[in-house]
């Protein structure tokens, strides 16, 4: 079982000052897979803080610095994508769906389903791309 006990807050992940821990259920087998240490009003105001610091020089960037920033978002999403693919299918209960597919295959079915994760496209395992 994993034990998540970490936010991201200003550019770190952090131990939250909460001490209330929650369990996560598989809701296809009612078992508990994480237990999960949740952030408290402090936390709360130390993200909104560092929100706050972030605004003004984020609101000066343009159109392309943010697009590069989404494109390192998505080569970061992208890297960690067999993890997140098990995460998802364990949190949400999901069957697991074979991911047999190249990438161009993903990039293509996710461009018409109007899917902007293309490295998680099941609907062309499902046939539906």
């Amino acid at each position: 079982m994993q034990i998540i006990d970490k936010i991201y807050i200003d550019g770190a992940f952090v131990t939250p000052h909460g001490d209330e821990l929650f369990n996560l259920f598989n809701p296809a087998t009612q078992q508990v897979i994480s237990r999960v240490r949740l952030a408290d009003a402090q936390d709360a105001r130390d993200a909104i803080a560092a929100a706050k610091r972030a605004l003004p020089a984020f609101s000066r960037t343009n159109k392309r610095e943010r697009i590069d920033m989404l494109k390192r978002m998505h080569e970061a999403v992208v890297a960690k994508e067999d993890e997140l693919y098990e995460a998802i299918t364990e949190e949400y209960g999901a069957p697991r769906i074979a991911r047999s597919l190249d990438g161009a295959a993903r990039e293509q079915c996710a461009a018409r389903s109007g899917e902007g994760a293309a490295g998680l496209c099941v609907h062309a395992s499902r046939g539906y791309c």
